[in-house]
């Protein structure tokens, strides 16, 4: 015998899991979203590069000392030639990140991941040692060899080019500025004597002027710009 549908009680089709004839079904109410504030972005940001190794918080192993070792030798032998061919000045000149006036960042995606984010990111740098790499040294050698350099009559626009010249500079200031709060009577000295030829360069250039420049720089006017903005360093 066919059961007669109409029958069915309300609480029945309660029972059942239905809802009563006219009921609207309410969804659930859903956790508002994860809002993550632009502190919290910023933190992550900063933050993004650092792994687990409580020895290696700032990970100076896979940014700095994976990289020296594979390529630190070819910049030590660019600069002692004269001229930097390759692209390697991020990891073994190391700057601060850049900033506008407001404090945000705005350097390259390559000057954020290798951008060394405070005081004691710096000093961390320099205490850092593995694989047989010791950055300190390493630093030490690139600035006697820029020296060497610079006091046979080197201009920084040969030595680095310039797209790196401000770069470079920047760098030398900063480990400077470091080594200062560490105390490390070498480092400094060394990173002022570098600065001290950078500045006779600099006063050069500008006696020189731009038409000496001019003469061997390329024709293009992107390139000409770099050129210009290198000469009112």
């Amino acid at each position: 015998m066919t059961p007669n549908t109409s029958s069915i009680t309300t609480s029945s089709r309660a029972e059942a899991g239905a809802l009563p004839t006219g009921v609207v079904a309410i969804p659930p109410r859903l956790p508002p979203p994860l809002r993550v504030t632009p502190s919290q972005l910023d933190h992550q940001k900063r933050n993004s590069h650092c792994q687990a190794d409580p020895d290696d918080p700032y990970n100076l192993d896979a940014r700095f000392v994976s990289n020296q070792l594979l390529q630190f030798d070819d910049a030590l032998a660019e600069i002692r030639a004269g001229c930097k061919q390759t692209c390697w000045l991020w990891f073994v000149l190391p700057t601060a990140p850049y900033l506008d006036a407001r404090g945000n960042e705005v350097g390259s995606s390559m000057n954020q991941h290798f951008a060394l984010r405070g005081d004691d990111c710096v000093e961390a740098y320099l205490q850092f040692e593995r694989k047989g790499i010791n950055l300190r040294q390493n630093y030490l050698t690139i600035l006697k060899a820029v020296q060497e350099q610079l006091e046979d009559g080197v201009t920084m626009l040969r030595l680095f080019g310039p797209m790196d010249v401000t770069k470079a500079q920047s760098s030398f200031q900063l480990f400077r500025r470091i080594a200062h709060a560490m105390h490390d009577a070498e480092l400094e000295m060394q990173c002022q004597n570098v600065l001290n030829l950078v500045e006779v360069d600099q006063k050069r250039r500008d006696a020189i002027g731009n038409r000496s420049i001019f003469r061997s720089s390329p024709k293009n006017p992107k390139q000409q710009q770099h050129y210009r903005h290198v000469m009112t360093l």
